[in-house]
């Protein structure tokens, strides 16, 4: 009796799809004859991070049953087998990479630490722990006493880097341009500036017409209160017109001092100038 050809394939069968080669799969588990997962053909499809290279090898339970597995890779390089059920609902998004990944990030993650509610820091009260993050550590909502609420980190709070909401700072930086509770681009504040510089700054461009001729500003006047005051008592005008209230020295030969300045206006500066000898030859 002549024996039938079997149609069997070998064991040895590869997926030569995309070139990659699979271990042979069982005559048993063969995908021979079985349809695409309902109708689908999921080959070349990306799934989070797995591109779907084509059919794997049917995974059998025990009852016997054929469950459908497309054969994938993912983007770390690994080649892995997934029932498409999972690939479809999101469940598989790697060959487990990811999840490993997640998972030391979570690791990383610094709990709470130091409770810090109600504490103090300067100006401001840590009212409760917000989140944490590896890089940022443990971030705390605070209230300033200004009434701004701010998201500061824990540590910027424990060594004292912050100690409010900026409005500290603000203050700072308005008194150190304020001299006295005058502005550095006050009026007086500049008659006073511009009278010790004429006298005392050999690079003005009027030392040699005063410091150069051994004029002076008396010691009383190089604290600026004390010049603010006198000039408040002896007629200053802080809104007079330009040239209306001028500082003059009643002795153009002598030093800027109480007993020898007046608030005087342009003209009665000018007639009050020091005579220019001429030198004849």
């Amino acid at each position: 009796m002549q024996l039938k050809s079997s149609n069997t394939a070998s064991p040895s069968a590869t997926n030569t799809q995309s070139g990659l080669s699979t271990p042979p799969i069982p005559a048993t588990t063969r995908n021979e004859g079985i349809k695409p997962y309902r109708g689908r053909d999921l080959t070349g499809e990306q799934f989070g991070r797995l591109t779907v290279l084509g059919r794997g090898t049917d995974y059998i339970n025990p009852k016997g049953t054929h469950r459908v597995r497309w054969l994938c890779r993912c983007e770390c390089g690994n080649i892995t087998e997934v029932q498409p059920g999972a690939l479809l609902n999101g469940k598989t998004k790697s060959c487990g990479c990811l999840q490993r990944e997640l998972a030391r990030a979570r690791a990383s993650i610094p709990k709470p630490g130091v409770d810090l509610i109600n504490k103090r820091f300067g100006r401001l009260t840590a009212l409760r722990h917000v989140y944490s993050t590896p890089k940022e550590g443990h971030i705390w909502e605070c209230k300033c006493d200004c009434g701004n609420t701010v998201y500061l980190a824990a540590k910027h709070l424990n060594s004292g880097i912050v100690n409010s909401c900026g409005c500290l700072r603000k203050e700072i930086l308005s008194k150190v341009n304020t001299v006295h509770g005058l502005s550095h681009k006050s009026r007086l504040y500049n008659v006073w500036v511009g009278m010790r510089q004429r006298c005392n700054d050999p690079n003005h461009h009027s030392y040699k017409n005063y410091g150069g001729r051994g004029i002076s500003v008396c010691s009383e006047w190089d604290d600026f209160t004390k010049f603010q005051d006198w000039a408040a008592s002896h007629g200053y005008d802080p809104n007079a017109k330009y040239g209306d209230c001028t500082l003059d020295r009643i002795d153009v030969n002598g030093n800027y001092e109480p007993s020898n300045c007046r608030w005087a206006n342009a003209k009665e500066q000018a007639a009050n100038k020091r005579k220019l000898s001429t030198i004849s030859n």
